[in-house]
């Protein structure tokens, strides 16, 4: 036993609840040890002082006034009120709000002003222009599928379209069921297609979503009743493009498509980033 354990075992010595064995091993080192033996004694005298020490005792209306000192911290301490004085930064609200009155009024000054872009000076004039048009008729589409194409001037006072090839009675238009129209697609190739099956389908939707993640599932179509149309201007190098489809016509021997395509004018700002526009469209067979 060395002296620490010694001193860990004097209150259960002193108690008398040490086993026969740890009594005698406790008193073999005591003989040995005259540290220990000296610590032992100054216990036995702190504990015999301590036994002579008489508790205070407390005011008859000490417990009566704890409780109403406890009472009182329990109640909510009164608000103050302070004086109120003139501060700058009271102002700093009403700066703001008329600074935006201000901005919004001159915006609303010019919101309605005409844009001036200068326009390149056109160096076929008009009849000519058409003549080229009607000398280049559009090229059937696969599976018979003809395109129509409107023309757009950008920035021009009016628009001009010109039809490559006109709708009569023996023309049905299409109705649209439904539709996906954006300008971020996995087909980065200018074509037009028109698909009648499933499988078809399913292959073209995996080309046009192939840069997604999760791909998302395929839309449902019913093809007893129903064609897909989709169109896809190709990979451009900016902001700005799209296209549309405007109309669909069927005759007895072929569908035709009209579609709008959309160009940023000359000068001005577009999103730096490519984009593919397309516009996917289900209608009806009938």
């Amino acid at each position: 036993m060395n002296c620490q354990n010694f001193e860990d075992l004097i209150p259960l010595y002193l108690e008398n609840k040490l086993s026969p064995k740890e009594k005698e091993v406790f008193d073999t080192h005591l003989q040995g040890c005259p540290a220990c033996a000296q610590a032992l004694s100054a216990f036995k005298e702190t504990t015999e002082l301590l036994k002579t020490v008489k508790p205070d005792e407390l005011p008859q209306d000490y417990l009566q006034n704890l409780e109403i000192k406890i009472a009182l911290e329990d109640l909510p301490l009164p608000e103050l009120q302070k004086p109120k004085f003139f501060r700058p930064q009271q102002l700093f609200p009403a700066f703001g709000a008329l600074f935006l009155l201000l901005i919004f009024g001159y915006y609303l000054r010019n919101f309605n002003k005409p844009i001036t872009v200068p326009l390149e000076k056109i160096q076929n004039p008009p009849e000519q222009v058409a003549q080229q048009v009607k000398t280049n008729p559009p090229v059937a589409l696969e599976q018979f599928i003809e395109t129509k194409k409107t023309l757009e001037f950008a920035k021009a006072t009016a628009k001009t379209d010109f039809i490559l090839r006109g709708a009569g009675p023996k023309y049905l238009k299409k109705r649209i069921i439904k539709q996906w129209q954006d300008t971020s697609s996995g087909i980065k190739s200018k074509k037009s297609v028109v698909i009648r099956t499933q499988a078809e389908w399913q292959e073209l939707w995996e080309a046009h979503t192939k840069n997604i993640s999760p791909m998302p599932p395929l839309p449902d179509v019913d093809f007893t009743k129903c064609l897909v149309v989709a169109v896809f201007m190709g990979e451009q190098k900016s902001g700005g493009y799209g296209i549309q489809i405007t109309d669909i016509q069927e005759s007895e021997d072929n569908i035709f498509i009209e579609f709008t395509e959309t160009v940023p004018a000359k000068g001005s700002v577009a999103a730096q980033q490519l984009t593919q526009p397309y516009h996917i469209i289900v209608v009806n067979r009938e």
